[in-house]
């Protein structure tokens, strides 16, 4: 997946853990892009069997997308374990944006390295 797949794969996966429908709007208003951009995403993350666009505007993760956003956390965490490690220092954000563009980065042998850890 890009990093923008990601990006919003992942936005959706946060937005449905605390709501139970996920709409356009929701996806859009959180991440700061237009309703056109978020129903191009979707039709690209559906066509990946990732989340399925209901009638309405109501958006509802499959389970390869939930593990998929879940995988992503996952690493997103341990890079930002990692990170502190090298010495740098950074502001949570700071350190959870360099986790995610790192991880949306690194490729799959490499995440299966790291998930090994």
């Amino acid at each position: 997946m890009t990093t923008a797949q990601m990006r919003y794969l992942y936005k959706i996966y946060e937005i449905s853990t605390k709501k139970p429908a996920v709409l356009s709007a929701d996806i859009a208003r959180k991440l700061n892009v237009s309703k056109p951009s978020v129903v191009k995403m979707l039709a690209v993350l559906s066509e990946k069997q990732m989340v399925v666009k209901k009638r309405y505007g109501k958006v509802s993760i499959t389970p390869e997308g939930i593990a998929e956003a879940q995988r992503y956390e996952r690493n997103v965490a341990k890079i930002c374990g990692l990170i502190p490690r090298m010495g740098l220092e950074m502001s949570e954000t700071e350190l959870r944006e360099t986790a995610c563009s790192l991880v949306s980065t690194l490729s799959e042998d490499t995440l299966s390295r790291l998930e090994a850890e």
